[in-house]
């Protein structure tokens, strides 16, 4: 095995500068458009972990429906993922499983 490997890059060390606690299972926003999902309750100054790789129930636009392969979007200004981009949203990842509107979570993978 290569002698400079540091992990897999599943995880990563995340340091809550948001000026709010950070709950288990919340998309965060990253630089240059990446989101994560954290994995475990991060209080504000604090560490955690955050996942920045596979397939999370995520919340959603509770009028959005969606089919598997669709592409979605995170809205940083509300924290949901969305159908369409915005002035504050970004490419997220797509749907893993179809999600009827009226829901309000889809399951989404990352970064993909």
């Amino acid at each position: 095995m290569a002698k400079n490997k540091r992990q897999d890059g599943l995880i990563l060390d995340w340091n809550n500068q948001t000026g709010a606690a950070v709950r288990s299972g919340d998309p965060i926003s990253l630089a240059d458009n990446r989101v994560g999902v954290a994995l475990s309750d991060i209080a504000v100054g604090e560490a955690g972990g955050i996942a920045v790789e596979g397939v999370w129930d995520v919340p959603k636009e509770t009028g959005d429906s969606y089919v598997v392969g669709d592409l979605v979007y995170f809205d940083t200004s509300d924290g949901l993922f969305k159908s369409g981009s915005g002035a504050t949203s970004f490419l997220a990842g797509y749907v893993f499983a179809a999600a009827a509107a009226g829901t309000a979570t889809v399951a989404v993978k990352i970064n993909a």
